[in-house]
């Protein structure tokens, strides 16, 4: 669904949580839902396979694994001229297929980047899925704002740095429902109704879930 020009933008949360967020924050946190990571290295075994010369020499080449549509193709086309390397970017549409991908290549994936969701990182970790971070090659972590840093899933940033950050929420198009939408009920109560078969939702079983307990959650 889509947001009509000058509509208001509901946040289900409290009110001391909206206070904190601006108009911008929250459409920019619903584009980048999911709260994406940026993951270096994967592989089964200590040793990842990754764009790494027998000398020991970074190669001309990043591959990257990544959400369809994640990034902007600008900024992807602006790294490869600044630093004349090769972009390859691939993409998958559930944490569950990159993490089928990455199980079944047992580190010979080659990819340099993944970027699951923060929620799969331990499980990532655990099964050998993620090298860990050299941090020594990673000055601009000074430059990180520290509410992004040291998250619940990856308390160190061993494994990961945050790329986007965001929340999950719904627009509508006012013009075409006259329905004064405020909770995921009214969302599926409208998505299954008035609104069936002109609704978008994210392909995600994580997504999908959470819309259903929202929708069926007690206030």
């Amino acid at each position: 669904m889509s947001e009509a020009p000058g509509a208001d933008v509901r946040i289900l949360g409290t009110r001391q949580a909206a206070a904190r967020l601006s108009r911008r924050s929250v459409l920019a946190g619903l584009a980048a839902a999911g709260a994406g990571l940026v993951v270096t290295g994967c592989g089964r075994s200590d040793r990842v396979a990754a764009n790494i010369a027998p000398d020991g020499e970074l190669e001309d080449k990043l591959n990257i694994y990544t959400w369809g549509d994640y990034d902007d193709p600008a900024l992807l086309k602006k790294f490869r001229k600044d630093f004349d390397v090769i972009v390859q970017v691939d993409s998958f549409g559930s944490n569950e297929e990159l993490i089928s991908k990455l199980s079944a290549t047992r580190g010979t994936s080659g990819y340099d980047i993944v970027v699951p969701t923060g929620l799969v990182i331990p499980q990532m970790a655990h099964h050998k899925l993620l090298q860990p971070l050299d941090k020594k090659l990673l000055p601009n972590l000074s430059t990180m704002d520290p509410n992004f840093l040291k998250q619940p899933f990856d308390p160190e940033n061993t494994y990961s740095v945050c790329k986007n950050w965001g929340t999950t929420g719904f627009v509508y198009d006012t013009q075409a429902i006259n329905d004064d939408l405020e909770t995921w009920k009214d969302f599926v109560t409208m998505a299954t109704g008035k609104a069936s078969g002109k609704v978008a939702v994210l392909e995600d079983p994580w997504e999908a879930s959470g819309i259903g307990l929202g929708a069926t959650a007690t206030t």
